[in-house]
Parts: C-alpha cells; sequence; structure tokens
C-alpha cells in the first residue's frame, strides 16, 4: 500500500512539471505553414503602392514651390522659417509651447491650434517628433509631409486618413 502511495506521489509531481512546448511563430515573413499568406502580401504591396503615391504628390508640390526644402530620411521634407539661435533646445519632460498650423497641399487651412506638450510624453505625428528633436525654442520650420509620418492611414478630426499635409511648427 505504501509502494502505492509514492507511485502516485510520484506520478502526480512528474505530471505536474510537465510543461508544453513552445510553438514557433505562425506567420513569418507573410508564409504560414509552408505557404505564402497572400492576403498578407496583397496589403503590403497596397501600402507600398500608397507610399510610393504619397511621395510622388509630395515631390511634385516641393517641384512647384518657389520655396527650398531639404529632404530628410524619413520622407518628409523640411525648411527652416526662422532660427533664433537661441541654443535652448527642448529637453525631455520639459513643457514647452507650440503653434501648429496644418494644411492640405493644396493649401486649405485644416488645423491651427496653440499647444502646451511635455517633451517626450505626447502622441505626436513622427514628422513633429523629427521637428522637435532638431528645433530650439523660439524657431519655426515648414514641413511637406506624406500621410505616413503625418496623421497616417487613422487621420485626426481635422485630417482625412492617408492625407499628405503641410505642417508650420512654432517653439515658444
Amino acid at each position: 500500500m505504501r509502494k502505492t502511495w509514492i507511485y502516485i506521489l510520484l506520478l502526480i509531481l512528474t505530471s505536474a512539471c510537465y510543461r508544453t512546448k513552445p510553438q514557433s511563430p505562425s506567420q513569418r515573413n507573410g508564409v504560414q505553414g509552408g505557404q505564402e499568406d497572400t492576403t498578407l502580401i496583397a496589403m503590403m504591396n497596397a501600402t507600398y503602392l500608397l507610399c510610393a503615391e504619397a511621395d510622388r504628390d509630395v515631390v511634385a508640390y516641393i517641384k512647384q514651390s518657389e520655396d527650398t526644402y531639404a529632404q530628410l530620411e524619413c520622407g518628409l521634407w523640411m525648411r527652416w522659417q526662422s532660427r533664433s539661435g537661441s541654443g535652448r533646445m527642448p529637453e525631455k519632460d520639459q513643457t514647452v509651447n507650440m503653434h501648429l498650423a496644418v494644411r492640405d497641399l493644396s493649401n486649405q487651412l485644416l488645423m491651427d491650434s496653440e499647444q502646451t506638450l511635455t517633451v517626450g510624453h505626447e502622441f505626436l505625428p513622427a514628422a513633429l517628433d523629427k521637428a522637435l528633436e532638431m528645433m530650439e525654442i523660439g524657431d519655426s520650420v515648414v514641413m511637406v509631409c506624406p500621410w505616413y509620418v503625418a496623421y497616417g492611414q487613422q487621420g485626426n478630426e481635422n485630417v482625412k486618413p492617408y492625407q499628405n499635409v503641410i505642417m508650420e511648427v512654432q517653439l515658444r
């Protein structure tokens, strides 16, 4: 009887310690179970085409503009309206005032606002994040942004999804 209890106890302990083997991801690089995921690949291709179209539209706007813009790695085009030369770049956790005007590529005003934000703690479009990294207090920039670095595929209450925009930013 004692051997039976020991055997049952060992059986319970060993089965309680059994772990399931981790599984590999079901989808890697558009391949699932040895087959291509055609839906994922089609969505990736569609996004690529939308980005290329946005880039063409922004470049066409830049070419017809009389102003000189510099293209940044992330895809946005930027020009300085004024440089303060203050040397005071906003630091993380610092509160700054910002004036932001957003226009579409036909120059129609979509949004004009004064905002107070804490650097590093706000959810901002990638283009604004990039600008804040480069600006000093008192600087003013104009950015021509493809949708994927502006308000993206979601847009917001003032900017439509997939809309290329012009952002005028002044740090105060």
